[in-house]
Order: C-alpha cells, then structure tokens, then sequence
C-alpha cells in the first residue's frame, strides 16, 4: 500500500525518536524491567507503523500506567491519539512528554496538527513560529526533514474522507508552498490540491499577455488527481499575484471539492460552467 509520504516522514522521525528517548529514559527501572518496557515500545511502534493506531495506544499506556515518566510512550501514544482524531487526549500526552523533555523540537509538529485541527489556531501558530525560529539551527532538519514540510492539520470529511493540511517552508519555486491532501481512511491520496509557484514557461506566457505582471511573482492554485499513486496532469483554478495564507487555501479546497471550478488550462465543456473564483475566507 502507498503511504502519504507526510505519514512516512512522521513514522521516520518517530522511529529514530523512539530510539533516541528509549536510551534516555529519565527513570530508573531495573535492567531486567528496562528490556522489558523496551520490548513493548518496540511492538506498539510496530503497530502503529501499521496503521494499528488504537492497538498500539494500548501498549503504549500499559508501558505508562507502570512508568508514567516513560517518554518514549509518551510522544507515541500522542501520535496514536492524532491519527485516531482524539487531539485532545493527544495533547495530554504530548504535555507530559514536554514536561520530561522541556522544549523538544520533536513534538512541535504533532501539537501543531492538534490545536490547528481543534480550531485552537493561536497556539497552533506559535509553535509555527518556533519551527521558522528553529531554522537557524541544527534542529531544523531534524524536525522537518530534507522536504522542508510539516503536516498541519487532519480533517475528517463528511464522505469518510481525510483531508491533510501541509505547510512548505523552503525556497524552492518548484515544489509547493501549500498541500491538501485528500486520501482515503488508510491514509492513501487520491487527490492533492496544491498552492504553487508556477513554472518559468507558464510564467512567461502569462507576462506576455498581461506585462503589468512582469515584476510580481506568478501562484498557482491547482488540484491533481491520483490514479494508482500517480498525480495526473493538474487542472489549474487560479492564477495569483498574491501568496494565500492557509486560512484562505483551507477554503478554497472545501469549496472545490463541493463545488469543483472549471478548470482554466482545459477547454470548457458545453455544461453550464462553475467560475473558478475561490471563495473568501
């Protein structure tokens, strides 16, 4: 099965992360209990790589309930939490966890989708902020990885759908500022909606219909289907001198995918056209 390449990133850094604190866990247990609290970790990760994300809390909290400063079960069970929408309960953990590990940039990310999916987008910001911060250091790539992205939010969709907010923080005009994908329960994508830089050739088109343009800098805002873990050819909805902020692509996507917008780049059909004019947040 292919995975969202956001979860694979996340279940990399957990890995390593799992190890890294099961070396330093703050308790003392004896030798004997340690190998055992080991083991377990070792299972519920399995499960949880998985997609066994209830079987694996299960483990993870009868490592807690005899070890409650554990903190590799800590950080796990608050990524188990996420992935079954208990972002609540997430956030207990991910705390606990903090307060083990004080400012370990390890758990930014999975706060980040809890409080932006719960609404709570004030805190979900700060800590956005301190990830900008932890780019002038050597954690930054620890804690994004070498795509430069974080997963920002989870929606549940009424259709039984999943919808994943992504946030880019490189300076790449190839690849994409924002990402939502669409994917299934399992968590494979079926559709992507993207906010890009456009390319050089499309760029250029477009300055030598409209030169006002020639100084500012050229966004897409474009959806591309997935057949059998491929995107195809994108269907282009907007053209934008203006970077969005996520607020606003987060409501164009829900539009599109109730209302879909006639594509700009196909020839429009002889149906009564939807204009492709995203709406306001």
């Amino acid at each position: 099965m292919k995975k969202n390449v956001c979860l694979f990133m996340l279940l990399l850094m957990i890995f390593f992360t799992g190890i890294c604190l099961a070396e330093n866990t703050p308790a003392t247990p004896t030798p004997e209990k340690a190998r055992e609290y080991h083991r377990r970790f070792e299972q519920g990760a399995d499960l949880f790589q998985h997609g066994r994300y209830a079987d694996a809390l299960k483990i993870f909290d009868s490592v807690i309930s005899e070890e409650p400063k554990a903190p590799y079960c800590l950080f796990m069970a608050g990524n188990a939490c996420i992935f079954l929408f208990e972002f609540d309960k997430a956030i207990s953990y991910l705390d606990r966890f903090l307060e083990l590990s004080p400012d370990n940039p390890q758990a930014l990310i999975p706060l980040i989708v809890c409080y932006q999916s719960t609404g709570k987008t004030d805190k979900a910001q700060e800590l956005i902020d301190k990830l900008r911060t932890l780019k002038q250091t050597g954690k930054f790539l620890e804690v994004l990885g070498p795509m430069e992205r974080f997963q920002r939010e989870l929606m549940r969709l009424p259709d039984g759908l999943i919808l994943a907010g992504i946030e880019y923080f490189h300076n790449d005009p190839s690849r994409p500022v924002f990402a939502f994908d669409e994917e299934t329960a399992d968590y494979k994508i079926t559709r992507e909606y993207q906010i890009y830089h456009a390319s050089d050739a499309f760029t250029d088109l477009i300055r030598k219909k409209k030169p006002q343009l020639k100084d500012v800098n050229i966004y897409l805002f474009q959806e591309a289907d997935y057949k059998d873990g491929i995107p195809t050819d994108p269907k282009i909805y907007q053209i934008l001198t203006e970077l969005p902020t996520y607020t606003q692509v987060r409501q164009w996507v829900l539009d599109a995918r109730t209302n879909p917008p006639t594509p700009i780049n196909t020839p429009p059909s002889t149906d009564k056209a939807t204009p492709a004019t995203p709406s306001k947040p």
